[in-house]
């Protein structure tokens, strides 16, 4: 069986409210970081850019990008943050806000139903294994959120129409320059755009809108 993407180890759930001009300091960390909204909205900033998230919002922020959310005098917020590590790259297609759809959110439900038969709750950002839990509920919450990111992916790509191409780091000669080169050259007939993302020693491209 081909496992595409796979969550390493669980670092932390939060399921927390967070009131009128709460600021959650900036902070940069080597695991990436999930954040959904229940309720209300926040903003969030990554590195240089900043985004409005409202109920229904997904947001991945990748490893080692700098982070932190504030609220407004008006603003209020229910929300999961899941901590995770993996070393799967197509997680780097994830890009900006993602509204969840009906059956993406019973994922989400899923996650803190079983979450709470393995660990203390409320959740805080050290989880605290219940003295017995639940067989099993340790691998499906791991599971859950899986298939939410599987099936985030798979809208992300259909209707972007992305391509994305993995190059390896110092890879046969693989550099910026030299891959946007070949892009430039190989693909001169093509209307597209691309982004160049980092992703700890992999480089993704995506390729927007590609028309063939």
């Amino acid at each position: 069986v081909e496992k595409v993407l796979q969550i390493k180890n669980l670092i932390t759930i939060e399921y927390q409210d967070m009131e009128e001009n709460y600021v959650y300091p900036t902070e940069t960390h080597d695991f990436y970081e999930l954040i959904y909204i229940e309720k209300g909205s926040l903003t969030c900033k990554i590195e240089d850019f900043e985004f409005s998230l409202t109920q229904n919002d997904f947001i991945l922020i990748d490893p080692n990008k700098s982070h932190s959310y504030y609220l407004n005098d008006k603003q209020t917020s229910k929300n999961l943050i899941i901590c995770f590590n993996s070393k799967s790259e197509i997680l780097g297609v994830l890009k900006g806000k993602i509204v969840l759809s009906e059956r993406e959110k019973t994922f989400i439900s899923d996650i803190i139903m079983e979450s709470r038969k393995c660990f203390v709750f409320p959740f805080k950002k050290k989880l605290v294994p219940l003295d017995s839990p639940r067989f099993g509920s340790q691998q499906l919450v791991e599971s859950y959120i899986e298939q939410l990111l599987i099936s985030v992916i798979r809208k992300t790509l259909d209707n972007k129409k992305e391509i994305m191409l993995i190059y390896k780091l110092n890879d046969k000669g693989h550099n910026k320059n030299h891959i946007e080169f070949v892009l430039k050259t190989e693909y001169e007939d093509h209307n597209f755009e691309y982004v160049f993302d980092f992703h700890n020693d992999i480089l993704c491209i995506i390729l927007c809108n590609f028309i063939y």
